[in-house]
């Protein structure tokens, strides 16, 4: 036990590990005795061993002997399930991302445990352990990888969405399998982008194809509806709808989203979208072919219609049954009156909560509200909520009002200093994804092909515009470096 227990305390080394040549040796030498020491038919460090040692290691600091301990005790009973919980949120709270880039599939093997269902913690903390973990290993959040599936599979699954978010807000610009230009750096520089060390084969994520690319925006869109998030969910459902397809058609998990799309944009913006200028003829065209329930129900709430657009809803229910969609339709009848009141700033600064009750209608009803008082109701929501700019009066000798107040904002000095330190991070961000993006682009066959391509159509059209990238990408393109639509 003294020597095993050597070995896993012996990395790092006392000595400076700042150079990154001297940690790469360093570290490499280390995996090997303790593959060694743990290997299954060599080995001597017995169960209870294992457990003794893993109570000197800190997670922090002997990640990968603190890892590679937990791995051997997988299957060991000695071990009670609520002590294997402690270790490894102990383990995925505290772990050095640098040394785990050199263990990624052991890394991964442990997530993928955490998110097991027989696994013993509570479904809030394994889909924050998930979450953590993916931003540790990639602070931008930059980089899809096959952990961002399962995170947002487990939290739709066990109505955890809040615990994802910061995973969800991020920007996903790279995927796995892009071409990488690491030229000789090491994994454990800390410069590198994700492209460099989050690949199939460190085994920190695994290839993802085209389906779960899609799968993980349709989730997002469904986990920021389960929280009322419009917007996100808005533009996770756009993400689905316009990723490239290789013959320019639509896969059944985009029209789902696409009719998401399109409910979920009544409910911000209050009226039919333009559909995205980058979404190609035939892809417009089957949208609109496979999606004429709910164009319907949009063509209704652009007229104002509640009683119509009541009606429509009602008599498609089956339809809206089977796509899973009921409740986001009956989201869209409870908005479409308080877009009807939105639409009165274009007419009023201020009117009478009787005149709105007598102008407007109910689409869950097809009736105006019963009373005033109702209404009141209806707006104070709408202006709590942020929807509404506004405010109701009550002068005593008068009947109460709504009076719509400017939609500019003017921020605090505080405000404002947090919203330019805000737009210099993002710039930040952008520019070292901009220089690796630009980098992998450069000596990207399919780019370079597309540029000599486009050089001779130049010549050759005599200055025509030439097609788009997007026009001219290949089947074999989608997925292995050239990815569109997202940038």
């Amino acid at each position: 036990m003294e020597e095993a227990t050597s070995i896993l305390l012996g990395f790092p080394p006392e000595a400076d590990i700042s150079n990154d040549d001297f940690y790469d040796q360093a570290v490499n030498i280390h995996i090997k005795q303790v593959e060694h020491l743990l290997s299954a038919k060599k080995t001597t460090v017995s169960g209870e061993d294992a457990v003794k040692i893993l109570k000197l290691l800190d997670p922090a600091v002997h990640s990968i002997s603190y890892l590679a301990i937990l791995d051997s005790l997988s299957t060991y009973d000695g071990l009670s399930h609520e002590d294997r919980g402690r270790a490894l949120i102990d383990f995925f709270l505290n772990f050095d991302p640098r040394q785990i880039r050199y263990v990624g599939s052991m890394f991964s093997l442990g997530l993928n445990r955490i998110s097991t269902d027989s696994f013993p913690l509570p479904h809030d903390v394994k889909v924050s352990l998930i979450a953590g973990a993916i931003l540790k290993i990639d602070p931008t959040g930059s980089m899809l990888t096959s952990h961002h599936l399962a995170l947002v599979n487990l939290a739709y699954e066990t109505d955890t969405a809040e615990y994802a978010f910061d995973v969800l807000d991020k920007q996903i610009v790279y995927f796995p399998g892009m071409s990488r230009n690491q030229g000789d750096k090491y994994k454990c520089d800390m410069s590198l982008p994700p492209t460099d060390y989050i690949t199939p084969e460190t085994g920190l994520t695994t290839r993802l194809d085209i389906q779960p690319t899609l799968e993980y925006d349709l989730l997002s869109g469904l986990l920021y509806c389960s929280r009322a998030q419009w917007a996100k969910a808005c533009a996770a459902f756009e993400r689905v709808i316009t990723h490239p397809t290789r013959d320019g058609g639509v896969s059944t998990i985009m029209t789902d989203a696409y009719n998401k799309w399109l409910l979920v944009n009544l409910l911000v913006n209050g009226h039919t979208p333009e559909m995205p200028t980058h979404i190609g003829t035939a892809a417009k065209k089957a949208y609109e072919t496979l999606s004429k329930p709910y164009a319907a129900v949009a063509s209704h709430f652009d007229a104002m219609a509640a009683l119509p657009l009541k009606e429509e809803v009602e008599r498609q229910g089956e339809t809206w049954s089977n796509d899973q969609n009921t409740g986001l339709v009956q989201q869209v009848l409870a908005a479409h009156q308080k877009w009807q009141i939105m639409d009165l700033r274009n007419v009023y600064s201020k009117v009478a909560i009787a005149d709105i009750r007598q102008t407007t209608c109910s689409a869950e009803t097809g009736d105006a509200l019963p009373s005033d008082e109702e209404v009141e109701k209806l707006i104070q929501g709408m202006i709590v909520s942020g929807m509404l700019k506004g405010m109701i009066e009550k002068p005593a000798d008068k009947p109460p009002y709504l009076t719509f107040l400017s939609e500019s904002e003017e921020l605090s000095e505080s405000e404002y200093k947090h919203h330019i330190a805000s737009a210099v991070q993002t710039l930040t961000e952008l520019e070292a994804m901009y220089k690796t993006t630009n980098a992998r682009l450069s000596t990207n066959p399919y780019w370079i092909k597309h540029l000599i391509r486009e050089q001779k159509r130049e010549k050759e059209n005599a200055g025509q515009e030439p097609p788009t990238f997007d026009d001219q990408i290949e089947d074999e393109d989608l997925m292995s470096g050239v990815t569109t639509g997202r940038l």
